[in-house]
């Protein structure tokens, strides 16, 4: 019976003594290059950040197809600990049960986040490159890099010194300490709304186009403000338009009945108002005009677009138009386009943000 206790104690002293479920450290056969890389403060960023760079060296024999590699840089200050992205090396054959105490060497680190990389046996070079947000106790900060080497047996820890310091020369105040409230921000707004015409006619018909389609949004939009606690209706405003086509006095009073009578359907429909509504004219629209040619496939577009980007008067310019082959195309397809009343609705909604200030 002594022999066989004696056996026991022999087998429990041996295990023990080899290692097999032991935690190892020692100084790391790993390098980086640059050797020791400078660490600054970028000062043009907000919040404040620092650059970490540099390319981890990993010699080859230094695993094993079953072992595993955990490599985590680490900024460390009495007190304060900011662990950058790990990263994981795994040999072919390494599988999660070989797994005894490398996860629990640092338990801030979650190792499943990672950048996850196959060990190929030979010389291996990853870079690290992190953007970290820059915090006043990292000016006493050093740069460690930890690598936790797991075998089926063994858990090897090593430890060394990236760069002694981080480089921070304020260049005013500095970051200052803040604190995150919630504020109401007035923020202006403005819709606009087009309702077509036809030829030579003052009065709005709603089933013209998509002259109803636009009143049902205006309506809702008056509607929702009218009713919303965190909006307000500033001002409308109502230009009539017209095509460049015709003289320009009858063209004036045309565009002037336009808005009027649109003033008098909104003011029937939507109104009354309590706030400033301005009327305006645009008897010959070539802005508008413009910008109709340059998006369409109108033959002759070369020569209308010289003419319009001239400095000829409205009257030479019509003139010259009127000239041109395919003038009739321009009757029929562009300028009815231009028979037009604009409705431009400005109000400010309070919104709820989220802002720093100082604390």
């Amino acid at each position: 019976m002594k022999t066989i206790y004696y056996l026991f104690l022999i087998f429990t002293f041996s295990l023990f003594a080899c290692g097999s479920i032991k935690e190892k450290s020692g100084k790391s056969p790993l390098t980086i290059s640059p050797v020791h890389p400078e660490l600054f403060v970028n000062q043009k960023t907000d919040p404040y950040t620092i650059r970490v760079k540099y390319t981890l060296n990993i010699p080859a024999g230094f695993l094993s197809a079953k072992d595993r590699l955990v490599y985590v840089p680490r900024m460390i200050a009495p007190g304060h600990e900011y662990a950058l992205k790990p990263l994981v090396v795994s040999g072919s054959k390494f599988r999660k049960k070989h797994r005894k105490l490398g996860e629990n060497s640092l338990p801030s680190v979650n190792i499943s986040e990672g950048r996850k990389f196959q060990w190929i046996e030979r010389n291996m070079q990853i870079e690290i490159d992190e953007v970290v947000p820059f915090q006043l106790w990292m000016t006493q900060a050093k740069l460690l890099g930890t690598a936790i080497v797991e075998t089926r047996h063994t858990v090897k820890t090593f430890t060394q010194t990236v760069a002694n310091g981080i480089v921070y020369i304020p260049l005013g105040p500095g970051p200052v300490r803040v604190k995150y409230v919630e504020k109401e921000i007035p923020v202006s707004q403005e819709m606009i709304f087009y309702f077509r015409y036809p030829v030579n006619v003052s009065f709005l018909y709603p089933d013209l186009s998509d002259n109803l389609e636009q009143l049902n949004k205006l309506g809702d939009l008056l509607l929702q403000i009218k009713h919303s606690p965190s909006q307000t209706l500033d001002r409308i405003v109502i230009t009539g338009m017209s095509s460049p086509d015709g003289s320009l006095a009858y063209n004036e009073r045309l565009s002037m009945k336009r808005a009027n009578n649109f003033l008098q359907y909104l003011e029937n429909t939507s109104g009354p108002f309590n706030i400033r509504i301005e009327v305006r004219t645009e008897p010959q629209d070539w802005q508008g005009f413009l910008k109709l040619v340059e998006k369409s496939d109108i033959p002759d577009k070369k020569a209308v677009l010289s003419i319009l980007n001239s400095d000829r008067t409205a009257q030479q310019k019509n003139k010259a138009l009127q000239q041109l082959p395919h003038y009739k195309y321009l009757l029929e397809h562009i300028y009815p386009q231009l028979q037009q009343t604009s409705c431009s609705v400005y109000y400010t909604t309070t919104m709820i943000k989220t802002i720093p200030v100082p604390e």
